[in-house]
């Protein structure tokens, strides 16, 4: 009797001590659930992002998508010793597209801290290199990959440029960023790239440098990224969109969004 006595005893402080555990536990927020929005330049990771952040925490619009973006090396690229990428006949390219453009300690810890504060169930994180590290890629449970064809790329980029043209030149805010001389060092001849999208791009007329400069950095760039697309984990979920139809950023995410939603309702469930 003794013996059942101190084993009744023993259960029920072990019951008693699983039960604050798991009441700890229970109290304790779920981990977040982290989504990947990738996708080059234009392709219309931020128009969708924002509004994934606050589809996916029940419409608030607190919630905000982090943007690779802000982790962006801006600095360097104000001096010659930036991200640079060789091409034929000699010529270097400033390369904006890199994945050595990006502060990784700095973006990854901002990644880590949105996991741990917890203030949203699941957190949206848009840029155009998030799978370039390992490091960065383990931190997403799902990924979105936003696909668009190079015509539509390209037709989008001149775009940008075009409505940017009327700003002063240069790399800060508010102004054209879209010129020869932010994507070139000054040491380079610029005479030289000119001559050569002019022989190449003629029909582009004034933009003949970016559509060089397209051809040469920023649809390599995509391709590359495209292929760490396919080479993830099969563990990892990855949902494609087709970044060109319908037209228009409105109808395209109005189409989009509940697409993704449901994507990542699925998985959550």
């Amino acid at each position: 009797a003794m013996v059942e006595g101190r084993w009744a005893g023993a259960v029920g402080a072990a019951a008693a001590a699983a039960a604050v555990c798991w009441c700890r536990f229970a109290r304790r927020p779920m981990r977040p659930f982290v989504l990947a929005v990738c996708g080059m330049s234009c392709s219309g990771k931020s128009t969708i992002a924002s509004r994934l952040a606050a589809e996916l925490n029940g419409g608030d619009p607190a919630a905000v998508a982090l943007c690779q973006d802000d982790a962006f090396d801006y600095a360097t690229f104000a001096t010659s010793n930036c991200p640079l990428r060789k091409v034929g006949g000699g010529r270097v390219w400033k390369d904006w597209e890199s994945p050595d453009a990006i502060l990784w300690p700095e973006f990854l810890a901002s990644v880590r801290d949105a996991m741990e504060n917890r203030a949203q169930a699941v957190i949206v994180v848009e840029g155009f290199q998030l799978l370039a590290r390992p490091a960065s890629a383990q931190l997403f449970d799902a990924v979105v990959s936003i696909e668009v064809t190079k015509d539509e790329a390209w037709a989008r980029r001149k775009g940008r440029a075009l409505s940017m043209a009327h700003l002063p030149p240069g790399a800060g805010d508010n102004t054209n960023y879209e010129v020869l001389e932010v994507y070139t060092r000054d040491e380079d001849d610029r005479g030289a790239f000119a001559k050569v999208a002019e022989a190449q791009h003629s029909d582009e007329g004034t933009l003949a440098w970016l559509r060089l400069y397209f051809e040469e950095c920023v649809w390599p760039a995509a391709q590359s990224n495209e292929k760490l697309v396919g080479q993830l984990p099969t563990s990892l979920p990855v949902l494609k969109l087709d970044g060109c139809e319908p037209a228009g950023s409105e109808a395209w995410a109005a189409t989009r969004l509940p697409e993704v939603v449901a994507f990542v309702q699925a998985l959550r469930k």
